[in-house]
């Protein structure tokens, strides 16, 4: 899976990146982003940040999008 192994590269990101991204996450996006990179399921997702797991898919790619808009921005 492709999501797995970008997870495991920092989403694509260099370091610096990677902890611009994370300093940027509210609390709760920083929880999904922890326990997706543990491969926990959404259903497990959603019970511990009280959701459902069509949210947890939506505030998934969310995070994604800013991770997305992060790598490919042109600072540090």
């Amino acid at each position: 899976e492709w999501l797995g192994a970008d997870l495991d590269q920092k989403l694509g990101m260099t370091s610096d990146k990677w902890e611009t991204f994370q300093a940027q996450l509210s609390p709760e996006q920083q929880q999904l982003l922890a326990m997706k990179r543990n491969q926990e399921s959404d259903s497990a997702i959603a019970t511990a940040i009280k959701s459902t797991p069509k949210q947890v898919q939506k505030r998934w790619a969310q995070l994604l999008d800013l991770a997305s808009q992060t790598r490919n921005s042109t600072q540090a």
